[in-house]
């Protein structure tokens, strides 16, 4: 049979899923009860009305994030963007105002060494927020919208 066959592609994804499950489910007993449910569901017809629920589920969700992410409102919407601020704050303090802080204290006489921020928690935060921007700006090139994303 063709890949493109939809019975042969559930077929590969229910061998997906029943890996997954072999992996995080430590004990092999409850690991293979587990696959056998997932299959039970199968033949009853009811892991496709579970995965509609799960789609419905992430739809709904996409619709809040939306509302959240319009809101003027810093505490609903301003997440992101706060986290890229204490980035940017951060970077500047360690780059510019550290240095001149203590350029400017030697000059006056009083060698102070200015107190450094954890420069590696930064870069982890902002190396992630700049890596999913990445990412969606490479869905959008392709032409991947947001609302193929959504369902």
């Amino acid at each position: 049979m063709p890949a493109s066959d939809p019975i042969t592609a559930g077929e590969n994804v229910l061998s997906g899923i029943e890996d997954i499950i072999k992996k995080v489910i430590p004990d092999k007993g409850a690991a293979q009860a587990a696959v056998d449910s997932m299959r039970q569901m199968q033949l009853a017809g009811q892991l496709q009305e579970e995965m509609a629920a799960l789609q419905a589920v992430t739809v709904n969700q996409s619709a809040i994030d939306q509302v959240q992410a319009s809101s003027g409102s810093l505490f609903v919407a301003g997440a992101r963007p706060a986290a890229m601020w204490i980035c940017v704050v951060g970077f500047g303090v360690e780059v510019l105002v550290n240095p001149m802080f203590t350029w400017v204290a030697a000059l006056a006489g009083h060698p102070v060494q200015f107190p450094h921020i954890d420069i590696q928690t930064l870069l982890l935060l902002l190396g992630q927020m700049l890596g999913l921007g990445y990412m969606r700006s490479q869905d959008k090139r392709a032409g991947v919208a947001t609302m193929n994303l959504n369902g």
